[in-house]
């Protein structure tokens, strides 16, 4: 299954809609169906992995503009960057070989989108994006578009499957 170039699906919402536990929900029924599936989620307001005493913490504190930090079954990259890369350098670089890569956040790219709606404030300009391919909503009123409501993740995860992984 695994191609050179991923699928990308992008999932949009405001803050405290649901992206995260729908992602969470996905990953596992599409893992079961035999993809590789990766993730990118933006932090708007930055992130910090490395924790003060931390040998990889004192490397940075000590100049170091990127550590690596490696174990039998993992690899952490922290690396000081100036502006935030485009999504899709950020997808060719770290995840080549992978089926899918679902995206949290970035909403001004061209990708194919699900949008969750959760009746917040001002979240319905969300539906003038790009590209929107379903809403994830468990109000009736989906503006014209494809519905899922929020317990139907086995229902996303096969439109996924057939919109986006099936249809590259």
């Amino acid at each position: 299954m695994s191609g050179l170039k991923p699928s990308v699906i992008v999932i949009v919402g405001k803050s405290n809609s649901g992206k995260t536990t729908l992602i969470e929900g996905l990953i596992p029924k599409l893992v079961k169906k035999g993809y590789l599936v990766a993730t990118v989620k933006r932090a708007k307001h930055g992130f910090e992995m490395d924790r003060e005493g931390k040998d990889s913490f004192k490397h940075r504190e000590a100049g170091a503009k990127a550590v690596a930090v490696v174990s039998d079954d993992r690899l952490a990259l922290i690396k000081e960057i100036e502006g935030e890369p485009a999504l899709t350098d950020i997808i060719s670089a770290y995840f080549g070989g992978f089926d899918l890569v679902i995206v949290e956040g970035f909403k001004e790219e061209a990708y194919p989108k699900l949008v969750v709606l959760r009746g917040l404030e001002g979240e319905r300009e969300l539906l003038k994006l790009s590209n929107i391919l379903a809403v994830v909503s468990d109000e009736p009123d989906n503006a014209g578009l494809i519905r899922f409501t929020s317990r139907e993740s086995e229902k996303i995860a096969s439109f996924i499957e057939r919109e986006i992984i099936a249809a590259k």
